[in-house]
Order: C-alpha cells, then sequence, then structure tokens
C-alpha cells in the first residue's frame, strides 16, 4: 500500500512538469522534423567529425613507441587510420546521421502526443488511490 502511494505521489508531483514540457515537446519535435534542421545538424555533426578525423597522431604513436618500427604508410591522422579499413566511413556516417536526426523528430513528435495521455493516466491513477482509499477509511 505504501508503495502505492508514494507511486501516485510522484506522479502527482510529475503532473505540473508533464503540463510545462508539453509546448517544448511539441517545438522540438517540429524543429527536428524540419528537413532544414536536419540539414543544419548533420553538416554541423559532419564538420564536428571531419575536424576529429584530421588529428594527428602520428606524433603521438611516435611518443608511445619511440623505438618501434616505422612504415611509410603508417596513418598520420584519424582519418587515414579509420579509412584503411573502412573507406566508406565519412559517407556512411552522414547518411546515418541525417537517418538518426529524422529519428529524433519522430520519437520527439511520438513523446509530444504521449504527454497529454500521461496527464488523464496521472489524473485517473489520483483519483483511483483516492477511492480506494476514502473506501477503506485509511487516512493519509
Amino acid at each position: 500500500m505504501r508503495k502505492l502511494i508514494l507511486a501516485t505521489a510522484l506522479l502527482a508531483c510529475a503532473t505540473p512538469a508533464l503540463a510545462q514540457r508539453d509546448r517544448d515537446a511539441d517545438a522540438i519535435a517540429d524543429r527536428l522534423g524540419d528537413r532544414a534542421t536536419q540539414r543544419v545538424v548533420g553538416d554541423s555533426i559532419g564538420a564536428i567529425m571531419a575536424a576529429v578525423l584530421d588529428v594527428r597522431i602520428d606524433g603521438l604513436r611516435r611518443a608511445i613507441d619511440p623505438l618501434g618500427r616505422r612504415d611509410r604508410y603508417e596513418p598520420r591522422t584519424v582519418r587515414e587510420m579509420i579509412e584503411r579499413d573502412d573507406p566508406y566511413f565519412e559517407d556512411r556516417v552522414a547518411q546515418d546521421t541525417g537517418m538518426a536526426v529524422a529519428t529524433m523528430g519522430s520519437a520527439a513528435r511520438g513523446i509530444a502526443d504521449l504527454v497529454p495521455e500521461l496527464r488523464i493516466l496521472t489524473d485517473r491513477v489520483s483519483r483511483s488511490v483516492e477511492d480506494a482509499m476514502d473506501q477503506s477509511g485509511a487516512r493519509y
């Protein structure tokens, strides 16, 4: 019974937060569902990834193993190291990023649609617990 009361109290406390986030969730879903936003986010992630891929690692490799055997084909950057095993890495990441942003938009829309249902559920549970408490004569 205590767990039920605690769960109801937590749900009741969460209701105002759910109501406040309702408009925010709609705005986020609209923004992430926009193709222009998806393109900007994808381009931004691509630029960050390019900067990381261009980081030089040859000096770090020499510092870690100063006496190690050197190969003239030794990768100098993160990009060269990755592309050695996966030449289409950047293309795949760019494609996957666009799909991921679109998926986030769909998920945000689903959450925005779910918020009113959660509010209804919270009200029902609260009323059910109050009714049960009244019928049992328990004090709270």
